[in-house]
């Protein structure tokens, strides 16, 4: 499932008053004036809580540890929580969200986690990864990706 959006529409232009000047801003929008073409589905859409954690955890690690590390601790980290890797796996694959857990899905392909490892379908989610952008206001309009603005990194 992926998302369209119109790249060809031009920011607007804020007025900002510093002091007695006042000054133009191009591609800030005031506060009221932001829509997101995601916002009222993701309103509409809950994520399972596990998989919005899981995710973050798996950011987290990312940023942290050493990447052989990573696959023992995401599968440690679904045992803990006594929830069933297949299960998890096939949550992934029909959210209708999945582009934010593209990233994830090749994981779980490429460490065999929930399903056989696939290094095939690990690079194919790899690189689609790569391919899906998501334009700022469709960041900050989900607190699922809150994380990823702290930590200033996009898996």
């Amino acid at each position: 499932m992926a998302f369209e959006t119109n790249s060809k529409i031009e920011p607007e232009k804020v007025s900002v008053k510093l002091g007695k000047t006042e000054t133009s801003i191009k591609g800030i929008v005031p506060e009221e004036n932001k829509t997101s073409c995601l916002h009222n589905k993701v309103e509409e859409f809950e994520v399972d809580p596990f998989i919005k954690n899981l995710f973050q955890y798996f950011i987290e690690q990312f940023n942290m540890q050493h990447r052989p590390i990573v696959h023992c601790l995401i599968r440690k980290y679904i045992v803990n929580a006594k929830k069933n890797p297949v299960k998890i796996f096939n949550q992934l694959l029909k959210c209708p969200y999945r582009i934010y857990f593209t990233s994830l899905v090749g994981f779980f392909y490429e460490f065999g986690i929930g399903t056989t490892v696939d290094n095939k379908m690990a690079l194919e989610n790899y690189v689609q990864a790569t391919k899906d952008t998501v334009s700022t206001s469709q960041v900050d309009s989900l607190s699922l990706l809150e994380s990823f603005r702290l930590h200033n990194h996009y898996i």
